[in-house]
């Protein structure tokens, strides 16, 4: 039988969260693997739009001793991500710059890129472009240090985003079809 965590984590990893989220649930696993299974729920939740669950969940796997810096760091992303949704901005950008650090302790840079595009992100619509422009440089130099390519079409996808908004439609088309053609190379094909 498979592995119930690494399935979860291949069908988050094709972009099917839904369906990883039903596959983590349905098993039940030893407490040895029930934090790694709980921080993942936590990201799942988030992604389903379930942010109250994901919230409660996020809260109480901090409270406790048990989590490395990685999982307190996949925690905090999913709290920050939420709190921008709910238009708590201030409390969303406090919560990524923990959970950058706690990923840079935990020496992921995977984890740390992710963190760095969404902070880039938050960043960039609070603050413009130019405030956010560290955070882009930053996570360039990890990307290009540690490359992926999921991620680097989430940037460009981002980078879209924030061309198409401040109105550099060409810019934003490039970035997007560029995004486009690192998907149909990967698993979210």
């Amino acid at each position: 039988m498979t592995d119930p965590i690494k399935r979860a984590v291949e069908l988050t990893d094709s972009g099917r969260f839904a369906d990883a989220l039903i596959a983590i649930e349905r098993v039940a696993l030893p407490q040895a693997q029930r934090i790694s299974a709980d921080v993942l729920t936590v990201r799942l939740l988030e992604r389903t739009g379930r942010h109250d669950a994901s919230r409660a969940l996020a809260v109480r796997l901090l409270r406790g001793k048990s989590l490395t810096a990685g999982q307190r760091s996949s925690c905090e992303l999913a709290l920050g991500q939420i709190d921008w949704e709910n238009n708590d901005t201030d409390a969303a950008i406090a919560h990524l710059q923990r959970a950058m650090a706690l990923s840079i302790d935990a020496n992921d840079p995977q984890q740390t890129s992710w963190t760095q595009l969404w902070l880039w992100l938050f960043l960039a619509e609070e603050s413009g472009t130019d405030a956010a422009s560290s955070t882009l440089a930053s996570l360039r130099a990890n990307v290009a240090a540690h490359p992926d390519p999921q991620l680097l079409a989430a940037i460009h996808i981002f980078i879209a985003i924030n061309e198409g908004k401040r109105g550099f439609l060409r810019s934003a088309e490039r970035h997007n079809r560029i995004a486009r053609e690192m998907m149909l190379q990967g698993p979210n094909k």
